[in-house]
């Protein structure tokens, strides 16, 4: 027995369209299936939009049974792995020399523009050339 069902529009709209003698049946059946687990004998157009129906309640049921069944541990739990037993005393070493660090280990941006302008060629200017589409000087 469920406390409570997922209820969808498109229940709702298909149900919906019926007299309201079948929409009632339909009601009673679905939530009688979806809250507690029996199936109402049906027959006619309510037993068609039920058929179409049920797939859907029977996957929440699933769903529902699969989020209330506790799940036991089936293997051993893993063992920690070793605690590391040495410290490190030593800093790691930089072998690389960078010529824009200054004492603090900061780069300084100035120096970093400075040496780009000396790696980098100045490129010449090209002059527009005309386009062939410029109309004729009157």
């Amino acid at each position: 027995m469920r406390d409570s069902t997922i209820f969808y529009r498109s229940f709702y709209e298909a149900i919906s369209e019926l007299p309201k003698e079948v929409q009632a049946d339909v009601y009673h059946a679905l939530f009688e299936y979806a809250l507690n687990f029996n199936e109402v004998e049906l027959s006619g157009l309510a037993k068609t939009i039920f058929t179409l129906i049920k797939p859907q309640l029977d996957a929440n049921m699933k769903r529902y049974m699969n989020g209330t069944i506790p799940k036991k541990q089936t293997g051993s739990k893993v063992k920690a792995k070793d605690k590391q037993t040495a410290t490190k005393t030593d800093a790691n070493e930089n072998e690389n020399e960078n010529e824009n660090e200054n004492d603090n280990g900061i780069i300084n941006v100035t120096d970093v523009i400075e040496l780009a302008k000396d790696k980098l060629k100045p490129v010449p200017k090209k002059r527009p050339s005309p386009s062939p589409f410029t109309p004729p000087s009157l």
